[in-house]
């Protein structure tokens, strides 16, 4: 290739490099010294709007002037009803009442008859123990009856048999023998006779210590006592049940009584505090005004957080675009510094006094222009201790991205 063909090539590419680096140069000098200038944005905050809670009368509204500092919990208005009537509350309180007094009757009652049935349990011990004694008794003498009967059986069975062996040897007469075998028929019937008796008494014995119901006319009074007891288990059961069911009633009711009072309290008279510092924006009412409950008091701007909004080019806003929204700013806030996090960044539409945020309503084709810029919200963070004292609310700050 000739001489003066390379050199042109490299006097080209030369020059292509130059142009190259100093465009660099130029967009560099350009976004550091001229596109990252302060703008101008302003300082706000949330606006809270208090509504009344109840229909009523307003007083103590003295304070309620445009612009005026509120802090924590200080009290801004009050509102008293002058339609509260007490009756629903007062009957609420007699049907409690009576609850009460039922509950204490039926306690009462109770208890009562729980003293009586134990009365009647040691009643009923002293008896079981008598009637065991007298039972014993005459299974004792039962016993000693038998005895005797079997021993009688044992006569009559041996006189029958040797009756029985003299008459085939004609030494006893027929009439005899019959008279023998009668007495020994008598014997056997005694000696059943008792031993019933024996097992009668013996089982009475086992049903008396065992506590179950004896149908015996030597021990009446345990049949008695056992009546009376069982009328009286009968009564404790349907006295609980009472008594709980009282019980359950005066709940109820004191949790009606509960809410009937507080709600009476709201309904007589309501206080507006304020929930955190900040400044009065809007005064709707004034003292001696009526409202209704729902109705607009006052509205103030909350001062515990403060935000910025910005209008900037369309030129800073394809590069915050391009970084992500999440980035930070510094903000210049009365000759202080504050760290400022994007929340938003939304294009904006061109009006008569500046940029605005394009509504979702408005056509695509209207809400952007190669011109516009866009709208900036950012949220002021760090140590804005200084800032809530004196709520500086709309002054002009410098917002440096």
């Amino acid at each position: 290739m000739p001489a003066s063909k390379i050199a042109n090539l490299f006097f080209a590419t030369r020059t292509v490099l130059i142009g190259a680096v100093a465009s660099i140069l130029l967009a560099y000098v350009y976004r550091t010294f001229l596109d990252n200038k302060s703008i101008s944005a302003v300082l706000c905050s949330h606006q809270i709007t208090v509504i009344s809670p109840i229909d009523g009368r307003i007083v103590d509204a003295g304070k309620l002037t445009l612009s005026s500092r509120i802090t924590p919990n200080a009290p801004l208005l009050r509102i008293v009803s002058e339609n509260f009537d007490e009756k629903e509350l007062n009957d609420a309180q007699q049907r409690l009442a009576l609850a009460r007094i039922t509950y204490e009757k039926t306690s009462t009652l109770l208890d009562t008859a729980r003293q009586q049935l134990a009365q009647e349990k040691h009643n009923y011990a002293s008896s079981q123990s008598h009637a065991l004694n007298v039972v014993k008794v005459r299974s004792e003498r039962d016993e000693r009856y038998l005895d005797k009967a079997i021993s009688k059986l044992d006569l009559a069975r041996s006189d029958y048999q040797k009756k029985s062996d003299l008459v085939t040897s004609g030494f006893v007469s027929t009439f005899a023998l019959q008279e023998a075998n009668a007495n020994l028929k008598s014997a056997d019937d005694e000696v059943q006779a008792l031993k019933a008796n024996v097992r009668s008494t013996r089982a009475t014995y086992d049903l008396i210590e065992r506590n179950l119901e004896v149908e015996d006319q030597e021990v009446p009074q345990l049949s008695a006592v056992r009546g009376r007891m069982i009328a009286l288990r009968k009564q404790v059961a349907d006295y609980s049940n009472d008594k709980e069911s009282a019980k359950r009633q005066v709940q109820t009711l004191e949790s009606q009584l509960q809410a009937r009072t507080k709600n009476a309290g709201s309904l007589r008279e309501a206080s507006i505090v304020s929930p955190a510092s900040g400044m009065i924006s809007g005064a709707f009412v004034s003292t001696g005004a009526t409202v209704t409950k729902g109705e607009r008091l006052l509205a103030y701007l909350d001062c515990s957080e403060f935000y910025v909004t910005a209008n900037v080019s369309r030129r800073i806003y394809e590069r915050l675009s391009m970084e992500g929204a999440s980035q930070e700013a510094t903000l210049k806030i009365e000759d202080k510094s504050y760290r400022g996090r994007i929340l938003s960044i939304t294009p904006a539409v061109v009006g008569d006094y500046g940029l605005y945020p394009r509504m979702p309503s408005v056509p695509p084709s209207q809400m952007y222009s190669p011109t516009d810029g866009a709208y900036v919200a950012l949220k002021v963070e760090g140590d804005t201790g200084e800032l809530s004292r004196h709520c500086p609310i709309g002054v002009s700050v410098d917002a440096y991205f």
